[in-house]
């Protein structure tokens, strides 16, 4: 067989390997962070409309957040022994617990 038939692994698409999909993931949670941040800021407690441009945003950017989580985990599935992924997936399932907590207690 010539070695230009062969398969080889070097010309498989990075996207689709640990740490590109952890960088997709990384994009996908700056991205929604770079849309809340600003609804957040300056706070205006009292004013009525900062509640609703709070909460729009939220609900207008969590997408590209519910995206991020399973790439995330499909990451660090491929990836196994890499601290950082572990780390990464660890600081996204304490914040999802603390979020579904805080929704769960404002019933």
């Amino acid at each position: 067989m010539p070695p230009s038939s062969e398969p080889s692994r070097s010309g498989s698409p990075v996207l689709f390997s640990a740490p590109g999909l952890s960088v997709v993931a990384l994009v996908l949670f700056l991205l929604f962070a770079s849309l809340v941040v600003p609804a957040l800021f300056p706070l205006q407690l009292l004013d009525p409309t900062w509640p609703l441009r709070v909460a729009g945003s939220l609900i207008n950017g969590a997408l590209f957040a519910l995206l991020g989580l399973p790439l995330l985990q499909i990451a660090v599935e491929l990836g196994p022994h890499d601290p950082q992924l572990k780390s990464r997936a660890r600081l996204c399932r304490e914040l999802a617990v603390a979020a579904f907590f805080d929704q769960n207690a404002a019933r």
